[in-house]
Parts: structure tokens; C-alpha cells; sequence
């Protein structure tokens, strides 16, 4: 359904990095506050306070007596959001100015007696075969096209690069080579292939000038990327149960940041 509100908030979610980069947030187990004092510019009302509880499916419970600029969130979130996902939506005036706190909910704190629709289908579900498949293959290919990037971003000799300025990274890579080699194992043609999460954010964050933006952009990266890494890296190489919400979660923090890879890319070439 239309509403004057719907455009309000696509800019106010647009400035704060998109409705993806804010739900990864949320997904991580953040509160996530977003100023929203603009929505005034887009209608009048006694109060701007509110408070919904948003699915796939829209709000939960009745809609009646939601306040009009909140009810518009339901126009918003719901293709953004996983199945059987629900986000707390409150809208306070703490300290003078408006903002929109977000967070993920758990199904079980919500009374029955206000979910009026269906349930949907449970994302515990242990993903079969095909789908462990489908999940290897998405952890696989972004990890190395994330360490593709990494090469391509720093440039030539980048190891000796980061022997100089991150040394200990570079010694815990020889130290697994070696090992490799100890156990007869034939050791990695690339010594990226040795890193691990922390080896990446401690890149990104040394070098953050080519590879992000501004100071948020950095903290969305690395928020996706520790998403990537406990919601499917880890559980994957570890042999740990993977069910739907694991893999969902998982691709769209893949998501987000292939979409970084590709736009600091394009960044370089202009440069």
C-alpha cells in the first residue's frame, strides 16, 4: 500500500549505508538506531513515538492503533527479510530527536494471542545435501575472491608489504606452511590461502583508506564479515550443524559485501 511515509524512510535507511547493511547489523545481534528526524518533513502528528513488530508477511498482530509513518514500515521491510525473521520497530524521542531503534526478535517473547498469521516454516531445519553443497560452494568462491581482492587492492608485492607492516600475520601463515610441509602435506601456492577472519579485518583495517570509504563503511564490512565467518565459515569447516537460517544469513552478508568488492573496485580504476 502506498504511503507519503514510504519514501521518507528509503532516504533515511539509504543514509545510514541501506536497509541490508542495517539488517546484517540486526542479525548480529546489534540494536540498531537510526536517526529519523526527517520523517517529520513528510507529514504532521501530536506524536511521532511508535512501536510494530515486522515479518515477511508485514506487521504482526492487528495494524489498527499503529501510528501511520510506522505502519509504513511494513511497505519497506518485509522483502528484505528472511522467512520467519521478525524486527521489533520503536521510534523514540530519547534527547530531543527522533530515532528508529531495530532489533531482531525472538518468536518466542512474542504473546500468541497478538500473531495473527500463519506460522511459517521453522529455518532450524538441518540443511540436506544439496543445500550443504550450494553452502560450501558460496563459502568457498567469496573467500577466494576476497583474497583475490585483497591482492589486487594492495598490489604488487604485497606480501613483502605486509611482512613490513603486519609481520605477525605474515609469520602465523609461515608457521602453518611449515606445519603443512612437517605433516608432508603439499603446502598452499599462496600465502593468503593460510589466513583466517581476523587476518582479514586486521588487513582491511590497517590499509582502510583504499578499502573503505569513511569509518562506517569499515564498520559494515566488518560486521558481514564476522556474519560470513560465525554463521557459515566456521560452522562449515568446523563440522558444526548448519541448518536454513545458517545459509540464508550467511548469503546475504556474501551478498552485501560482493557488492562492496565490486563498488571499492570500481573505486580503483577511477583513481
Amino acid at each position: 500500500m502506498s504511503s507519503k511515509y514510504n519514501k521518507a524512510w528509503t532516504r533515511i535507511f539509504a543514509r545510514v549505508g541501506g536497509l541490508e547493511s542495517i539488517l546484517n547489523r540486526v542479525r548480529a545481534g546489534e540494536v540498531v538506531s537510526i536517526p529519523a528526524e526527517d520523517i517529520k518533513n513528510y507529514g504532521q502528528r501530536l506524536s511521532w513515538l511508535g512501536r510494530a513488530i515486522i515479518s515477511k508477511e508485514g506487521i504482526l498482530g492487528s495494524s489498527a492503533g499503529v501510528a501511520a509513518h510506522v505502519n509504513a514500515l511494513k511497505n519497506i521491510l518485509p522483502k528484505h527479510l528472511l522467512p520467519d525473521e521478525q524486527i521489533e520497530c520503536v521510534m523514540s524521542g530519547k534527547g530531543g530527536q527522533l530515532r528508529l531503534h531495530m532489533k531482531l526478535v525472538d518468536e518466542a517473547s512474542i504473546r500468541p494471542t497478538t500473531i495473527m498469521q500463519p506460522p511459517t516454516p521453522s529455518l532450524e531445519q538441518v540443511v540436506n545435501a544439496e543445500d550443504l553443497g550450494r553452502f560450501y560452494l558460496l563459502i568457498s568462491s567469496f573467500e577466494q575472491e576476497l583474497r583475490n581482492f585483497i591482492k589486487d587492492i594492495i598490489g604488487k608485492g604485497f606480501i613483502k608489504r605486509l611482512n613490513n607492516e603486519l609481520p605477525a600475520i605474515v609469520n602465523k601463515w609461515r608457521e602453518r606452511e611449515a606445519t603443512d610441509i612437517k605433516w608432508g602435506i603439499e603446502p598452499e601456492e599462496e600465502l593468503i590461502n593460510y589466513a583466517d577472519l581476523t587476518d582479514y579485518i586486521q588487513i582491511i583495517k590497517r590499509y582502510r583508506k583504499i578499502f573503505a570509504a569513511n569509518e562506517e563503511e569499515l564498520g559494515d564490512v566488518e560486521t558481514n564479515l564476522k556474519i560470513f565467518a560465525n554463521y557459515g565459515r566456521n560452522p562449515l569447516m568446523h563440522c558444526r550443524t548448519l541448518n536454513i537460517r545458517k545459509f540464508y544469513t550467511t548469503q546475504s552478508a556474501v551478498n552485501f559485501l560482493r557488492e562492496w568488492l565490486r563498488r571499492r573496485g570500481k573505486t580503483r580504476q577511477r583513481t
